[in-house]
């Protein structure tokens, strides 16, 4: 981690009264943590504090990095955001462009005492279920997190923000030319069959309806579908802890995910916005449905 991002990091931590460890030095035990995936109780003994004393300096330091959270895990405002981030899908050489990609997570954690088996997920293992969405540079630009493991995918999608946000950006962008053709398209996510095909999320066709054009299709859809899985390959390369069961208080655990995400964003950069675009036609969305919206999009991947 470079001196510009340990700063960054450093400006959100407070004072909290009289200290003998330094705000350096609590950050430098939590990324230890946070890197190494260590227990408290070996953590503690290598840097020679109490385990109590470790579990509060993890809980302050996650609480207040949350507290930064909305400035930079954050969903495009303008249209030109929007746009610029399309256009690095397609300076990356896909031909597809969406603005983000949409993937559910399960983040492993202890039996949460009193949980019974809510927390217990499809795949027999104890998790908070969470919703991601990430860019072409793997930056995350949402997160969602479920108190629980049993809710999928699709529950979290259908009970949380993400669709007004994703009806109020394909608003607010309107519609454009797909480049060079006469196909028209608005603003959309990618995700994969977990969620509803909508005209903002375009997702692959399902096995049962798998023609040759439809493999290629999907085959150039997971390409670009693939970025999100890359995400959460980073996030657990870069901080180990995710690699074993969560062991914190289930708040802390969930304050602890969306931490490392602002941490993650913020080794990754800000987004460079590109304004010079050109006025944009009124163009009237010809689709009657978000099965007529795929089919244009595969034609034009096909052709491409």
């Amino acid at each position: 981690m470079d001196s510009q991002v340990f700063d960054r990091i450093l400006s959100m931590i407070r004072d909290r009264g009289r200290s003998y460890i330094t705000k350096q030095m609590k950050v430098v035990i939590f990324f230890k943590y946070a890197r190494e995936g260590i227990s408290q109780c070996s953590l503690a003994k290598t840097v020679g504090l109490s385990q109590s004393s470790i579990s509060r300096l993890i809980s302050e330091i996650v609480e207040d990095i949350v507290q930064s959270a909305h400035l930079h895990i954050k969903w495009p405002e303008t249209k030109e955001e929007v746009w610029t981030m399309e256009n690095d899908f397609l300076k990356k050489g896909r031909r597809i462009r969406a603005y983000g990609v949409l993937d559910g997570k399960h983040f492993k954690t202890e039996h949460p005492a009193g949980s019974g088996s809510l927390n217990r997920n499809y795949k027999s293992f104890y998790s908070f279920n969470s919703l991601f969405v990430s860019d072409s540079s793997n930056r995350i630009f949402y997160v969602q997190l479920s108190a629980l493991g049993v809710n999928s995918d699709s529950q979290m999608f259908r009970d949380g923000p993400l669709g007004r946000k994703l009806a109020e950006t394909r608003q607010m962008c309107k519609i454009r030319s797909l480049p060079n053709s006469n196909i028209d398209m608005g603003a959309f996510l990618l995700a994969d069959n977990g969620f509803g095909l909508t005209k903002e999320i375009m997702q692959p066709y399902r096995s049962s309806s798998l023609s040759c054009e439809n493999m290629l299709f999907n085959r150039e859809l997971s390409a670009v579908r693939v970025t999100v899985e890359n995400t959460f390959g980073l996030l657990a390369s870069r901080f180990r802890v995710f690699q074993r069961a969560l062991n914190l208080t289930p708040r802390n655990s969930r304050s602890l995910i969306i931490s490392l995400s602002v941490v993650h964003n913020i080794i990754i950069g800000d987004r460079q916005i590109d304004s010079n675009f050109p006025p944009l036609p009124i163009i009237i969305d010809r689709y009657q449905s978000a099965e007529a919206q795929r089919s244009a999009l595969k034609r034009y991947v096909l052709q491409t």
